[in-house]
């Protein structure tokens, strides 16, 4: 029987050959009296364990694959940009959550396919994001803007903005890319 550790709860029984990994450290357990079951922790095995376990991470990462995604432009995609009381709900707590930083997002619904692109705060308003180019490749579709900032001379207030964009066009099974 191999027996495992926890912080809080002492060994527990996991059954032959399981091992519990906890806050970083594998431990084995052995008898003695101090802990439930008469079983206590002891780090002697970690560094075999250990050994064992980075080895089948490395044979799980064998079995990956890479795949490269072309940009190379096949045809241009047809979009909107959707106005702030148009962007789906599900969308809207997600942009909030991000739009202090630069950010990237992409929701799917309804066959529709909704792509946001953030600046992250701005000291002043007057910002605006151009869509530069956007078009779909042999694997993924990609969107390249530009982001302006206040035209000399306007009159801008010294309150933080949060500039973002949100297009709509057809939902495509494709990796999205910004550029």
């Amino acid at each position: 029987m191999t027996w495992a550790c926890g912080v809080e709860t002492g060994c527990r029984l996991l059954g032959t050959g399981v091992i519990l990994i906890s806050g970083g450290i594998v431990k084995d357990c052995i008898e003695e009296e101090r802990y439930m079951d008469r079983r206590y922790c002891d780090a002697g095995g970690a560094s075999v364990l250990a050994g064992v376990i980075l080895l089948l991470c490395l044979v799980m990462l064998a079995g990956c694959s890479v795949q490269r995604i072309e940009t190379e432009k096949a045809g241009d995609l047809e979009y909107e940009q959707v106005e702030e009381q148009d962007i789906p709900e599900e969308m809207r707590g997600p942009i909030e959550e991000r739009w202090k930083k630069p950010f990237f997002l992409t929701y799917a619904d309804k066959g529709r396919l909704y792509i946001a692109r953030g600046y992250g705060e701005q000291k002043t308003d007057g910002y605006k994001i151009q869509v530069e180019d956007f078009y779909e490749s042999e694997n993924a579709i990609v969107l390249k803007t530009t982001f302006l900032g206040p035209e000399p001379g306007e009159n801008m207030e010294e309150e933080p903005t949060y500039p973002y964009i949100v297009l709509r066009t057809e939902y495509k099974d494709k990796d999205v890319i910004i550029e």
